[in-house]
Order: structure tokens, then C-alpha cells, then sequence
């Protein structure tokens, strides 16, 4: 795999959580916190599960460190706030 896929996979993957993002603004506050059927127990608890992960994987190839734990939703508590760690997280990782 060359440099230029890796950048298009990167490409897709933040284009994909802004799709995302666009979605979960459309929804009502109370059906972000809704309990689901899934592992993290809300999209609240999805997305701030998938952007932690996206941190994490950074953390341990950039500096070489495994964090003991990903940050909660309690770290993130609203959408606004889960994008602005998204958004933060992708300039890190593109810096990198």
C-alpha cells in the first residue's frame, strides 16, 4: 500500500464521520442519550466510543503510548462537544 491510499482510506474515513455527524443533527436531543439494543448504549455512547478509538490508535502510534482507558461520555457530554474532539482529533492526526 502506497501513501496515497493510506491518505484516500483517512480521506473517507473523516468524510464519513462528517456524514455522520450531518446525521445525528438532524435527530431530537433526547434521541442522541436514547438507550439502543448495541454495545455502547446510545449514539451519544457510539460516537464518542469511535472517535476515542480513532484518539487511542493515534496515541499509541504517534507517541508510543497506550492510554489506560477511552475517554466517556461524561468527557463529551453533548454532540457539539463529541464534534469538536473530532474535529481536533483529525487535525492531529493529518499534523502527524
Amino acid at each position: 500500500m502506497n501513501i496515497h491510499s493510506v491518505r484516500d482510506l483517512f480521506d473517507y474515513n473523516y468524510w464519513r464521520n462528517k456524514r455522520i455527524v450531518e446525521f445525528a443533527r438532524e435527530i431530537q436531543p433526547w434521541q442522541f442519550v436514547a438507550p439502543t439494543k448495541y454495545s455502547f448504549v446510545s449514539l451519544h455512547g457510539t460516537l464518542v466510543h469511535t472517535v476515542g478509538a480513532e484518539w487511542l490508535w493515534r496515541q499509541r502510534l504517534q507517541l508510543d503510548e497506550s492510554p489506560k482507558a477511552l475517554p466517556s461520555k461524561t468527557d463529551y457530554p453533548t454532540l457539539d462537544a463529541v464534534v469538536q474532539f473530532w474535529v481536533n482529533e483529525e487535525h492531529e492526526m493529518r499534523a502527524w
